[in-house]
């Protein structure tokens, strides 16, 4: 079965000469459909930059990526949003929502994208706000809503489009004990009952339980991808 993101060798560099720096060292890893993968390691491990880097956000120095079987490294800037556009929703820890836009309005922008818009833009909004338990928030803009709640939307527009992978940087580093466990669970269920590929940068214990595999991070390398959570829990004698 081929890797929804498969990531070979990949170097990335801030800088040149002696001043540059060494964010990522050689990485290998792959992700597949019906998974949730935590990525976890220190602050400044290289966590953050190897997810913008699987989500097209920025490009390898070296190395491979390739989604859904598309190498990316090396495409033209103008071809990356088209990629991004098509395969993945990408849950950001600055949240990235539009102050003057409503939440069902912030949700909404990413099936427009899509060429979705009117009625069935509003529905699918809703239902995507339904299903992080913000229904009743729908109206209100993001300077009305706490900071749970607006990653909580965040999450809601990652998800309304259906990609067929999920990049979330710490998505739930802002959530109370309910409302993590609430997210934690769709995004379990959005990868074993629609089978999507699912990656979590995380510092948070919470996460754990959901995880099929771990993968932890220091000064930009890969140590071992151990079975944990659900898989971890199926190969114990």
């Amino acid at each position: 079965m081929s890797a929804a993101i498969a990531v070979r060798r990949v170097v990335k560099s801030y800088g040149a000469g002696e001043t540059a720096v060494q964010a990522l060292r050689g990485v290998d890893l792959d992700v597949h459909a019906g998974e949730v993968l935590l990525m976890m390691g220190p602050s400044g491990s290289g966590k953050t930059t190897l997810l913008s880097i699987m989500g097209g956000i920025l490009q390898a120095t070296g190395g491979s990526v390739a989604i859904a079987g598309r190498e990316i490294v090396g495409l033209p800037e103008r071809a990356l949003p088209e990629v991004r556009l098509r395969h993945i929703g990408f849950v950001f820890q600055g949240f990235n929502l539009f102050p003057a836009l409503t939440a069902a309005e912030n949700v909404a922008i990413a099936l427009d994208l899509r060429g979705i818009r009117g009625r069935e833009a509003d529905r699918r909004a809703l239902a995507a706000l339904d299903a992080v338990g913000l229904a009743d928030r729908a109206h209100h803009r993001p300077g009305d809503l706490s900071g749970g709640q607006k990653q909580r939307v965040a999450i809601a527009r990652a998800l309304v489009g259906e990609p067929d992978i999920v990049l979330a940087d710490e998505p739930t580093a802002a959530l109370d004990h309910t409302s993590g466990e609430r997210v934690l669970d769709l995004l379990r269920r959005v990868a074993t009952e629609q089978r999507r590929a699912v990656v979590l940068v995380t510092h948070d214990p919470r996460t754990l339980p959901y995880a099929d595999r771990i993968v932890h991070i220091e000064d930009g390398v890969l140590h071992g991808e151990p079975s944990h959570g659900r898989l971890g829990e199926a190969s114990l004698p």
